[in-house]
């Protein structure tokens, strides 16, 4: 027999241990070639694509990512291949194969997986390159989309770099696989185990770690968020890695102890769970932290994408408005004819007045009578100020900055634009809602008493009045073609600064919603890879399983207690890690929630509740062929 025949021969008897493994590096291969495809597809001209420039570098990053990634977890991957065939390489090296013999027959096997995973991943991402680059062209809004070819450029750098990649990984990881003698391997199986262990003070530290990690989180601020970041993620993985690696055989423990460990099954369930949990640590805490990963950027990336959304509406109160030295009413009716001609329907109309002054004679800000502020402000919110009072108003969405807040009861001096100087003015109140968009000519608003702003007005000089007008649009998301029409035919040419909700919506759409599309795989990658590695430690151990099952069968449990047995087992394997990446990712939305000062749970959790579906599946299938395996062998 040959060594491609021995190395073909191998694979196929060890196809359910590469099948995760073969899925994973697949589909790295797959999102590695879309994004390749799309840096350097010809069309993709960043000169004149909105946005095309950013899209390009996000990727490219996204790009390095997975090949550090996928180096990482293939050589954990191969390194785990070897460690489980040690008996095989003993027998092999018994029968007169060198290692440099062995090593090549390895090789030979990671040649062959690495071709078969660039081969269909390649064909995959060609299959599904047609409806990406669709999907990209619509969150780009290119008028023609991109087209469907297949980019050579990116064939040959997927294939190049994959194949590499595979050859470097599977010969550092034969490293340590030839350094062991012949005994050494034939033995490395059938060490015994020893009891699992723990020590309860590195329990307590776990417990600690994670406590601490978790109130900084809890309780942090938008100004506190960068300074937390660091020390939080550090707690976390300590805390992580030392609740699998310690606490939780420290809880199997004490589970021994418990009045039910003698009732039905349980006691089978929980003694090879003690044993599982502490030869799986470092697998189960690696699982957890790329599930951390993949649910806390996924909850990150679609939470700001349906924040930003709603905010929007805050921070233009109209869909279109614009300020003009002055007024502007006969140009007002020019942009009500535009409208009203292609097809828009208006519902609203504000007009607000107002003086344009210096602050301490560093910025500008629009200042209106009380009765223009109230007829714009909701009834509970609406004042009555006294002379020489102002309340400040400023856009919602700096309601944590501190720059936009005057401090009540702090005396500022207005200051006309030619220079005189007017008597000073004490701040009663801070409102974070705002009557219109910004426009350019202020930085905020102040309300003050009628009759002073009447005084006011009539001892300075016209060119300090500016208005600005708001027109509300029935069903304005559909009306973006307007939007770019009203500002190229009407504003451009008058040279007056329009603030649109629209533009301003379909930005922020455009901009977030490439971010979760490209992100979004990266993620999904991570959470692929997790699950692999739980399928891949369950069919190295399958052996050591088979025979313990097949004594228990002899000695009368039942296939139905087998499996109940193997089930349980697997759901801890399968789902802790989940839920304790789940409680870490609640944590972190939590320190957003507070950054955003905003409900964002909704969005959390509907994204939390598609991963529980994919791991679900996913526990669904390895447990059904798994058991398969076991049941089989114990007939």
């Amino acid at each position: 027999m040959r060594f491609h025949h021995l190395a073909t021969s191998n694979i196929r008897g060890n196809w359910r241990r590469y099948t995760a493994f073969l899925l994973s590096s697949t589909f790295s291969v797959m999102i590695f070639f879309l994004y390749a495809t799309l840096t350097n597809h010809p069309d993709m001209d960043t000169s004149r694509m909105r946005y095309a420039r950013a899209v390009v570098q996000g990727v490219v990053a996204c790009e390095i990512i997975i090949l550090v990634f996928t180096f990482f977890f293939t050589l954990y991957s191969l390194s785990a291949f070897l460690r489980s065939r040690s008996r095989e390489f003993g027998l092999l090296a018994l029968f007169g194969m060198t290692a440099g013999q062995i090593r090549r027959m390895v090789l030979i096997e990671t040649f062959v997986i690495a071709l078969i995973s660039n081969v269909l991943g390649i064909s995959l991402g060609i299959v599904f390159s047609k409806l990406f680059l669709l999907a990209l062209s619509r969150m780009l809004y290119i008028d023609s989309p991109l087209r469907f070819m297949i980019v050579w450029r990116a064939v040959e750098l997927t294939f190049g770099l994959f194949m590499g990649l595979f050859l470097v990984t599977a010969a550092i990881s034969m490293l340590s696989f030839s350094s062991k003698s012949i005994v050494e391997q034939i033995r490395e199986q059938r060490k015994p185990k020893t009891p699992p262990a723990a020590s309860i003070w590195l329990s307590a530290l776990a417990a600690l770690t994670l406590g601490a990690a978790y109130y900084l989180s809890y309780t942090t601020s938008k100004a506190q968020v960068t300074l937390r970041f660091l020390p939080v993620t550090l707690l976390v993985i300590v805390g992580t890695y030392f609740l699998f690696t310690q606490a939780s055989v420290s809880l199997v423990r004490r589970l021994r102890g418990s009045r039910g460990y003698l009732r039905g099954t349980n006691m089978l369930v929980v003694s090879q769970l003690g044993y599982k949990l502490k030869d799986n640590a470092r697998m189960l805490f690696m699982v957890t932290m790329l599930s951390m990963v993949a649910l806390t950027v996924s909850c990150t990336l679609y939470t700001f994408l349906q924040d930003m959304k709603g905010r929007i509406a805050d921070s233009y109160p109209q869909t279109f408005s614009w300020t003009v030295p002055g007024e502007g009413d006969q140009f007002e009716q020019r942009v009500e004819r535009f409208i009203t001609a292609h097809g828009g329907k208006i519902t609203n109309r504000m007009k607000l007045q107002g003086l344009v002054m210096q602050v301490h004679g560093r910025y500008g800000m629009l200042v209106i009578p009380e009765s223009a502020y109230n007829a714009l402000a909701p009834s509970e919110e609406r004042v009555s100020l006294g002379r020489r009072e102002l309340l400040n108003v400023y856009p919602e969405e700096y309601a944590d900055v501190p720059f936009w807040r005057i401090p009540e009861g702090e005396t500022i001096q207005l200051e006309a634009q030619e220079g005189k100087r007017l008597l000073a003015y004490k701040v009663v109140g801070n409102v974070a809602r705002a009557p219109s968009a910004l426009t350019g000519y202020s930085l905020g608003w102040l309300v003050m008493d009628d009759a002073e702003y009447q005084w006011l007005r009539h001892g300075l000089a016209r060119d300090s009045v500016y208005t600005t007008y708001g027109l509300e649009l029935a069903n304005w998301r559909a009306h973006r073609q307007l939007s770019e029409d009203l500002q190229l035919e009407l504003f451009s040419r008058e040279h007056i600064r329009l603030s649109s909700r629209i533009d301003a919506y379909y930005s922020v759409l455009q901009l977030f919603s490439l971010t979760l599309f490209i992100g979004v795989f990266v993620c999904v990658l991570f959470f692929i890879a997790a699950g692999s590695a739980i399928y891949f430690r369950m069919f190295t151990e399958l052996q050591d399983d088979r025979s313990m099952y097949a004594t228990l069968r002899k000695l009368g449990v039942s296939a139905r207690e087998m499996g109940a047995v193997i089930g349980r087992q697997l759901l801890v394997m399968f789902f802790v890690p989940f839920l304790v990446a789940t409680a870490h990712t609640l944590v972190a939305m939590k320190a957003l929630a507070n950054t955003l000062s905003s409900n964002i749970w909704p969005y959390a959790l509907t994204v939390i509740a598609l991963f529980l579906l994919v791991q679900a599946a996913y526990y669904l299938a390895a447990r059904r062929a798994y058991m398969h395996e076991v049941l089989r062998a114990t007939r």
